[in-house]
C-alpha cells in the first residue's frame, strides 16, 4: 500500500478506539494490505464526477456511506428572515464557558443523517459522542472561531459553530434541541451568522446530507445555493 496516501485523523481515532486514516489523495491508486493496517478505518469523500476513483474504493470494499451537497451563499444572495425580530423571546448571543455542557447534551443527540450515525459498523452512543466531542473542541480552542447560541430566557435551544478563513467562512457544525426542531432556531443561528461575521467575509459555506431535507430546506431557502457534491465512504478493516 501507498502509505503517503493516508493520513492519520488521530483526535477521531481516540473517539472511535481504533485508528483513522483519511484517502488524501492519488485514491485511484490506492492498494489496500490489511495485514500491515490492523483494526482500523479508511474514510475518504470522493466528487460525484470522479467515476474512476468511485469504481475504484468500491472495488476496495469501501461502502457509500452518504451523499454530500457543499452550498453556499454570498452577501448580496443572502436573505436575512429575521430582519424583523420575532417576539418569541428567543435571542442568539456568543457562547462562553459556562454553555458548555448544555451545548455538549444538544450535539450528542441532534444527530442522525451524518456519516457516523448512518455508518452501521459505528454504534450509535459512540456517533453520539463524535459530536459531543466535536463541538467540546471549541471550549478547549482546538476548533472553530467563534460559537453563537440561541438562548429562551437561560435556556440553550441551539448552537452554530463558524470557522473563518478569509473572505469565507464556513458552518462547521449547527444543531437545535429535538423539542424545539421546525420552530426557526436554525433559521435564526444561520442569519446571526452573517450578522456577526467581519464586512471582509463574504461568503458562508455549508455542507449537509441530500438525505437531510430539513436542512436543505432551511438553507435553500436562505439563499444558499449547491457548488458540487461528493460520497462519503468507509472502509472497516479489522
Amino acid at each position: 500500500m501507498n502509505m503517503l496516501a493516508l493520513v492519520e485523523d488521530k483526535w477521531l481515532g481516540t473517539v472511535l478506539g481504533k485508528k483513522v486514516y483519511t484517502v488524501a489523495r492519488d485514491i485511484e491508486y490506492l492498494d489496500i494490505d490489511a495485514g500491515n493496517l490492523g483494526n482500523c478505518l479508511l474514510q475518504t469523500k470522493i466528487s460525484f464526477g470522479d467515476i474512476s476513483a468511485i469504481s475504484h474504493v468500491l472495488g476496495l470494499g469501501f461502502d457509500i456511506i452518504v451523499s454530500n451537497v457543499t452550498l453556499s451563499a454570498d452577501r448580496k444572495r443572502f436573505i436575512t428572515w429575521n430582519q424583523i425580530e420575532s417576539n418569541d423571546g428567543v435571542c442568539v448571543v456568543r457562547a462562553v464557558k459556562k454553555d458548555q455542557h448544555e451545548i455538549q447534551a444538544i450535539a450528542g443527540s441532534a444527530f442522525k443523517f451524518d456519516r457516523f450515525h448512518v455508518d452501521k459498523n459505528i454504534k450509535n452512543e459512540t456517533a453520539n459522542r463524535i459530536k459531543e466531542e466535536w463541538a467540546t473542541h471549541f471550549f478547549r480552542k482546538k476548533r472553530g472561531d467563534f460559537m453563537l447560541v440561541a438562548k429562551r430566557k437561560s435556556e440553550i435551544l441551539g448552537f452554530v459553530l463558524v470557522i473563518e478563513s478569509g473572505a469565507d467562512a464556513t458552518i462547521d457544525l449547527i444543531a437545535v434541541k429535538s423539542e424545539v426542531v421546525g420552530m426557526g432556531i436554525g433559521r435564526k443561528l444561520v442569519c446571526a451568522v452573517m450578522r456577526e461575521l467581519p464586512v471582509s467575509v463574504n461568503r458562508i459555506i455549508v455542507g449537509t446530507q441530500l438525505s437531510n431535507k430539513p436542512s436543505l430546506k432551511l438553507y435553500t431557502s436562505a439563499g444558499f445555493m449547491a457548488q458540487s457534491g461528493s460520497f462519503s465512504a468507509h472502509l472497516h478493516i479489522g
